[in-house]
């Protein structure tokens, strides 16, 4: 499992989370640090910026300072991923 010291960058907050079918995280921006989401389980929607693309089991997306973001899942089965917030 993942450790907050094993990484060069400070990380501020880590979070396990599950998205079932037709759910959303929030789609939101952060103004003074980076989210890093690891799609662990599912298959599902970015939405960055107001671009969407498909995200899969093993895809690291690397929600940029100032963007706007969230994860639809659009499969069948729970979306499990890791949720790192990433101090600038």
């Amino acid at each position: 499992m993942f450790e907050k010291n094993s990484f060069e960058t400070k990380i501020d907050f880590i979070d396990f989370s599950i998205i079932p079918p037709n759910s959303t995280i929030g789609y939101h921006a952060h103004s003074n640090n980076e989210e890093i989401y690891f799609i662990l389980e599912g298959e599902g929607e970015m939405i960055v910026n107001g671009t969407e693309f498909l995200v899969k089991k093993g895809d690291i997306v690397i929600n940029s300072q100032y963007s706007s973001h969230g994860l639809r899942n659009i499969g069948s089965k729970d979306i499990k991923l890791l949720v790192f917030q990433v101090s600038n």
